[in-house]
């Protein structure tokens, strides 16, 4: 309406002045900014698809990915069964800090040949949309602080790429054949994402479904695994995940852990060590640290250290950005169990203090058991987890909403609940083996039995959870 008025105005040859501008003026302003909306609308929503706060510590796979046609000489219709496609992931090099001067940083194609897909139709009614986008970000660019995506160039999006390994085709047409994925993808009737425009974990984890992989390979692409700042997951290719890197320092690293009884793993960013005395777990975490790369780390204690060695080997670890600390060899003398355990929770203290996202006892209080502990909760495993390598971070949101319904429930069938709804979790994250699900608070504990389903135990100076509220089968001071 504004714009109507302005040009009846200035048809009319009236000629007040608004800020020192006349109506025709304002009317050329108006047009020069309606014609600058579509390029704002397409930086949103690339912003948007890239920096969504969906993006947690875990992710399965490269966030960034896209869907090509096997050839150019694909039948020119939008039916998935009359064409076959290939899934290539993205370098996701997403940057914050001062990086080589010598090493391009913009996003390009990992060096892989791509998967075919399996179910096309379904995996394009799932991320169709989020595939399109991906595509036109591709071909048009999008630079931000974080991002470099160059407008489609041949030798940028294949930048790292061994024709021999992704293929003559992929290398000649690169440029055509994301041509015709956009137009092919435009064509169908895909469902919008909404809510929100980036990729979210549970996403990223079954992306892997729809892959064909040959040969017992893994859905990586080639890519490594790099833990950036906030502890988050980025894939990255080689050159960009380890560019930071002191490979003098690697070298020492890798030297003293293969010492010890243990591997670096640099593609999943991990670390198993044998320890024998806190002066090696010094030495370890100097090796570490001048390194300048986040790794996983998984420890086997092989002498009797104490509470107090144990939160400094924590602590002194998590200095240098690792997010996940696995431990064995803790033994009830060096960590009780019981009301103790619940009320001064060594841990549970580590973690609030350090930034870690997970301490996992492996071993324990018996052999094959495991004590996980991730931010205030503690989970007993009677068996280890059904997944080799489970989502910690995902079940601490689960488990936040658990306490949630805790925290509110007035009378015992909300108790019963919040049971229920934890051992909905339980069974989402393969956990069945859980026999005990701790909850450490400011201002309460309680103990969750799992087989019986359960509050079995709250600790609380003012007794606020009185027993028939519970359904508790005790309840101590």
């Amino acid at each position: 309406m504004v714009v109507e008025e302005l040009e009846r105005l200035h048809s009319n040859g009236i000629k007040d002045l608004v800020d020192g501008k006349d109506p025709g003026q304002l009317l050329d302003e108006l047009h020069n900014l309606q014609q600058k909306v579509p390029e704002w609308e397409y930086q949103n929503i690339c912003y948007q698809t890239l920096t969504d706060k969906s993006r947690e510590y875990k992710y399965a796979t490269s966030v960034l990915f896209i869907v090509l046609p096997s050839h150019l000489s694909s039948k020119k219709d939008s039916n998935p069964s009359t064409h076959q496609f290939r899934l290539h992931f993205l370098c996701d090099n997403y940057n914050r800090d001062a990086t080589p001067e010598n090493l391009p940083q913009h996003v390009h194609l990992s060096n892989h040949p791509g998967y075919r897909l399996k179910q096309p139709e379904e995996f394009f009614q799932k991320y169709g949309d989020y595939i399109l986008r991906v595509l036109q970000m591709i071909k048009h660019g999008y630079i931000d602080d974080h991002y470099d995506i160059s407008p489609l160039d041949t030798l940028k999006i294949l930048w790292n790429c061994d024709p021999n390994i992704i293929g003559s085709r992929l290398a000649m047409d690169i440029e055509p054949l994301i041509d015709r994925a956009i137009s092919y993808f435009q064509e169908l009737s895909l469902p919008k994402w909404k809510e929100r425009l980036g990729l979210t974990r549970d996403q990223s984890a079954a992306i892997k479904t729809y892959l064909d992989v040959q040969d017992g390979g893994g859905a990586e692409s080639n890519l490594c695994r790099y833990i950036g700042g906030e502890r988050l997951i980025y894939r990255k290719c080689e050159a960009h995940a380890h560019q930071y890197l002191s490979r003098q320092s690697l070298e020492h690293l890798r030297e003293f852990v293969l010492c010890h009884g243990g591997d670096v793993d640099m593609q999943q960013a991990r670390i198993r060590v044998e320890l024998e005395s806190m002066s090696e777990a010094d030495q370890f975490q100097m090796y570490l640290s001048n390194a300048k790369h986040v790794f996983d780390i998984s420890i086997k204690l092989c002498w009797e250290a104490t509470q107090s060695v144990l939160r400094t080997l924590c602590l002194d670890i998590a200095k240098t950005g690792t997010g996940i600390v696995e431990l064995d060899g803790i033994t009830l003398d060096i960590y009780p169990q019981g009301y103790d355990q619940h009320r001064n929770n060594l841990f549970h203290d580590v973690i609030s203090k350090s930034g870690l996202r997970s301490i996992l006892l492996l071993n324990y209080p018996r052999p094959r058991e495991w004590c996980v502990h991730v931010d205030r909760y503690s989970l007993q495993l009677k068996t280890p987890p059904a997944q080799s390598s489970p989502d910690w971070m995902a079940l601490r949101s689960d488990l936040y909403k658990f306490q949630g319904m805790m925290s509110e429930a007035q009378d015992p069938s909300e108790w019963k609940s919040a049971a229920t709804k934890l051992q909905t979790v339980l069974e989402k994250h393969e956990l069945s083996g859980t026999c005990m699900v701790t909850i450490y608070n400011d201002e309460w504990n309680a103990v969750f039995d799992q087989k019986r389903g359960v509050v079995v135990e709250v600790h609380s100076e003012d007794m606020v959870f009185p027993e028939s509220v519970l359904s508790a089968g005790s309840i101590r001071n």
